[in-house]
């Protein structure tokens, strides 16, 4: 399974350097052009499942990807949404930053839980051994089966193109249980949020700090610390082993803050 986890286009806001939170605003005209952007630029890939935040900038963003994939149902999560920057929002970041805690923001370990549920929710729906019978409204997953043989999903998403790669036609995604290529539109502070959980060191959940849904491993290389910046695709490859308690979701880290398309539009 691939996870393509992308951050929205951009917003006036985003343009003067104020804080969105949950502020409510669609993309700006530069923000449509780096969608239109993004969208072609991840046009070969095979997505089987589309997820956004439920706020404009996010669903603008992930509906003008889909354009070019018109089948796939595109849901929306409460849980992908934006931190709430309290009284912050709307204001400019230089002015504030030092001083977040007095305007009421979402905590940390809030943002954290919802972000680690809706992951783990994924994974649990997408485990090879979970029963296709019957799955949650929010999370519906297709499994498609070519024959009676159960593949291996790895035949059929090595050679997916993704940024970085020379983009060309290839095999179906989907391919027996766990497999699928899933496209996920939230926000910046999610992202650097969901980065934190699933490299956290930690082997037990705790009140602020809570236990990663997939055992994830980071080449070397790779900086999660820089700014993440509009539309950026980061790329997690996940699969199953067996452990002690059954199967169990392991993954690789494969892009980061991928932003091809951004340069090709500053080179035009």
């Amino acid at each position: 399974m691939l996870l393509y986890l992308v951050r929205h286009a951009e917003t006036s806001l985003n343009d003067a350097n104020r804080i969105h939170g949950s502020i409510n605003e669609p993309l700006s005209p530069g923000g449509h052009s780096q969608a239109k952007k993004l969208a072609e630029h991840l046009r070969l890939v095979p997505f089987t499942e589309a997820y956004t935040s439920p706020l404009k900038r996010a669903e603008e963003t992930a509906k003008e990807v889909l354009k070019h994939q018109s089948k796939i149902t595109l849901y929306v999560d409460e849980r992908l949404r934006a931190r709430n920057m309290g009284s912050a929002e709307g204001q400019i970041w230089e002015d504030v930053c030092k001083d977040l805690d007095k305007h009421k923001i979402e905590d940390e370990a809030s943002l954290k839980k919802r972000l680690c549920e809706w992951l783990d929710s994924l994974i649990k729906i997408h485990t090879p051994s979970a029963s296709t019978s019957s799955t949650p409204a929010l999370l519906s997953p297709t499994y498609p089966v070519i024959g009676n043989v159960a593949l291996n999903p790895f035949d059929l998403i090595k050679a997916l193109p993704r940024p970085g790669m020379p983009r060309t036609p290839s095999v179906p995604s989907g391919g027996g249980l766990g497999s699928g290529v899933i496209l996920v539109l939230t926000h910046q502070e999610c992202l650097t949020a969901l980065i934190d959980i699933l490299t956290s060191s930690s082997v037990q959940e705790t009140q602020s700090e809570p236990k990663s849904p997939i055992d994830l491993h980071v080449p070397e290389g790779f900086d999660f610390k820089s700014n993440i910046a509009n539309t950026s695709v980061a790329i997690l490859r996940v699969w199953w082993e067996e452990g002690e308690n059954g199967l169990e979701a392991r993954g690789r880290v494969e892009a980061w803050g991928v932003q091809e398309h951004l340069e090709l539009m500053e080179e035009q």
